[in-house]
Parts: C-alpha cells; structure tokens; sequence
C-alpha cells in the first residue's frame, strides 16, 4: 500500500492537453478525484510569457505535468541547402521553444504560484542524437537537465523518458507500427499517481520508460524491474 505524501486532492494542469498522453494522465487523476486542467494550444501557448503567466496565477495548479510537445523532423543541412530558407530556422526554433522553453515557463510560473511538484514528459529521444531530429533531441536532453536543475533547487521534480508510445503524433511520423512494440499512453499515464503519491522519493529522477524493456532505468546508475517495487 502506498503511503501518499501529500494526503490531498491536487489542481493538476496537464500541457498540451488534447494528446493522447494527457488524455490518459487525465483519465486516472480524475478516478482519482483530483482536479485536473487539460487546456489546448488554443487555450494555453506554452511559448506565450504571459499566458503562461495569466493560465497558471488565475488557477493555481498544485502540479504541472509539461506534456506539449512538437515534432518536425528534418536535417541541420539539406543538399543544396544556401543557408538562407529562414523556414528551416523558424520551425527548428519552434521546437525548441514548446518543448523546451515552454516546460521552464509552466515550471517557473507554477512554482511561483505555489505548486507543490514538476512532472516532465521528456523522450528517450532526449538520451541520443538521431538524424533529422536535432531540435526534438536537443530540447527533450535540455528538459532532463531542467529537472534535475529544479530538483537541486529544491523543488520537487521529476522526468519520464518514454520509449515508443502509440500516440496520434507518432502515428503522423510513421504511420501504422506493430502494436506490440508500441507502449500505451496509460503505460506513460500509470506512472503519475505513483510520482505524485512519492514526490520525495522521485524527485531528481529521470524515469526511462521503455515497453521493449523489461527494467525502467532510473537516472543513469539505477534500475528497477518493471515488475517489482518502485525505488529511485
């Protein structure tokens, strides 16, 4: 039996909040009977200061859990590429800002406002560089260095480096995959009452999450069996 932390029922915004991922984190937090903000892009543009700003004070979350993410792929330089397409530089910028800058604005903001917990939606693209991917792995690296930085802070902060999950945005890269060697958005969304119910104990831990797997990584130096008791 899990002994909760807090003992209480949260406000949690959940980013990016018409994906798959959120859609599940919001479905067991909701059983759960906590109250939880799932806004769009349309609603809260992660990258706009003050929206974040205004969204976050005017409803004070408890937890932010940072999921809005984007994905263009393409190379850092294309045959015959001048240099001079400013397209190419605005969409690798893009991806920087929602994936990266965003999650530190909601981060900032929300501890400003009171939040008690940071959870992040990293990407196992954050551990390795992968061709065409360059501002996605960069900025999903940059969010596990982020929470590690807010956990030596002294907040509590935590990372999930998912492997691949069925998600519409996947199914837009790559079309239609084995399903069996694809995680489910609730393998991503089970792991967030349990962080949230042991903030202490996974705080400063990047979780790597992997369905191909049969350990989840915790950090770099520790593993626990995806079968077994949670330990960080």
């Amino acid at each position: 039996m899990t002994l909760k932390y807090w003992n209480i029922l949260m406000k949690v915004l959940i980013t990016g909040g018409n994906g798959d991922i959120a859609q599940a984190i919001a479905q067991l937090l909701r059983e759960k009977e906590h109250s939880v903000l799932t806004p769009s892009h349309e609603v809260l543009n992660v990258t706009n200061d003050f929206e974040v700003r205004t969204y976050i004070i005017r409803n004070k979350p408890d937890v932010i859990i940072n999921n809005a993410g984007i994905i263009n792929p393409q190379n850092i330089v294309i045959a015959g590429d001048s240099g001079t397409n400013m397209a190419d530089d605005i969409c690798w910028e893009d991806q920087i800002l929602v994936n990266l800058v965003g999650t530190y604005l909601c981060s900032k903001y929300g501890l400003i406002s009171g939040a008690k917990q940071i959870i992040n939606i990293g990407s196992s693209a954050g551990a390795k560089g992968k061709a065409g991917w360059s501002a996605y792995c960069a900025a999903k690296a940059g969010v596990e260095r982020l929470t590690e930085s807010l956990h030596a802070e002294g907040h509590y902060a935590t990372c999930l480096r998912i492997g691949r999950t069925k998600t519409s945005m996947r199914r837009e890269l790559f079309g239609e995959e084995d399903p069996d060697t694809l995680m489910h958005p609730m393998d991503v969304a089970v792991w967030v009452p349990e962080i949230m119910d042991n903030p202490k104990l996974y705080s400063g831990c990047i979780l790597d999450i992997n369905k191909l797997s049969n350990e989840i990584w915790v950090g770099t130096d520790t593993c626990i069996p995806t079968t077994g008791n949670t330990k960080c």
